[in-house]
This record gives structure tokens, sequence and C-alpha cells, in this order.
């Protein structure tokens, strides 16, 4: 399975080897476990993954600061997904309270599907990507907003990526980024994610 390169002049959540607690501890300086993928011909075993249950509520957030404000920049979202059933929509991540407040989301679906999205009041864009995900499996996922040419795209495990032209520029809002959840609980991850 190969990775791809993706335009972007800041990541907002990257695929640098961190895993969610080492991205809490380099964001806000808390403690962290080390987090590997290890190949073994061709199967990726995700060691340090964090574990998300849906039936309690678990996700986490992190407060809106300037390295994670987007706007009208170039901003790519990425990670390593594993969800255990495909029984309903499931929050990936995201920096969104309603349609009409927030800057971006991924989700995944009850039916293979996972979107990427891009917000502001009314100039919304979302697409789905063109490989289904299925449950009980790791799929690596990328989203990512061009601000100079007003594209957002989305691609599942180095499939092609799909694009959508946008009306225009995600609004940059003071909102908390929430992993494994909607902002402020609801629509919780089931499963495990790895290096977002």
């Amino acid at each position: 399975m190969g990775l791809l390169a993706v335009p972007s002049q800041r990541v907002i959540l990257g695929t640098g080897g961190l895993t969610l607690t080492s991205l809490t501890k380099r964001l806000l300086g808390l403690p962290s476990v080390k987090g590997l993928y290890i190949a073994d011909g061709g199967n990726f075993q995700h060691n340090g993954a964090s574990q998300f249950t849906a039936a309690t509520s678990e996700y986490l957030s992190v407060a809106d600061n300037a390295s994670l404000s987007t706007g009208d920049i170039d901003f790519t979202f990425a990670a390593w997904i594993y969800l255990d059933s495909l029984l309903a929509w499931r929050r990936i991540a995201g920096k969104l309270d309603t349609l009409a407040a927030g800057e971006w989301q991924m989700q995944g679906s009850n039916i293979d599907e996972v979107t990427f999205g891009i917000y502001n009041a009314g100039a919304n864009k979302g697409l789905t990507a063109s490989a289904a995900i299925s449950g009980s499996a790791w799929h690596f996922v990328v989203g990512w907003h061009d601000s100079v040419n007003n594209l957002v795209y989305i691609q599942v495990d180095n499939a092609a990526a799909v694009s959508a032209a946008t009306t225009g520029a995600p609004a940059d809002t003071a909102i908390a980024v929430a992993i494994g959840s909607e902002v402020g609980g609801g629509s919780y991850w089931n499963g495990r994610m790895q290096s977002a």
C-alpha cells in the first residue's frame, strides 16, 4: 500500500507517526504513548492506536488555537482508521458545531463511505471518497483543501482522489477540534484511530 504526497502548507493533524496521545502532548504538553505501525507482508499492524468506544462516549478535543485554525489556507487532515462496525454515521474528526458554524469535518458512514467537507455559513462543500471502507479493517484516509485552486479533495487507501470545486473558503472559527466525535459529543467513533 503506497502513501501519497498531499499538497499542503499546513497539516492540521498529520501522519508523521503520531498517536492521538502524542498529538495531545505536542499541542498541550501532556504525557504521550509511543505508537508504531509495522509492515508485515503488506499488512499493517497499528501498535499504540487509540481505542474509541461509542457506548462510553469517548473522544478527544483540543481548544481552538492558531495552529489548528483553517480559513482560506491549504490544510490537510489524515489518519489511519479502524471501524469496529458500519452501523451508524461516525465522526472521525472535525472543527464543526453545525453546518452554519464550523470549518471542516471527516466522517465514516453506515454504508461504507468516508466523507470530507469544508464549511462557511452556506458556502459548504462536501464530497465522498471513491473507495469504500469496511468494518474490522484498517484504512488510511486523507482530506485536504487547496486554497489557490479553490478545490477540496478526499482519498481512501491510495485509491483515486476525488475533488470538487468550492464556492467559498472554509471559515476560521473559535470552535474546538474534536477527534472521534462531534464537537461537544455525538456521532462517536466506534473503533481505533492512529496517526491522526
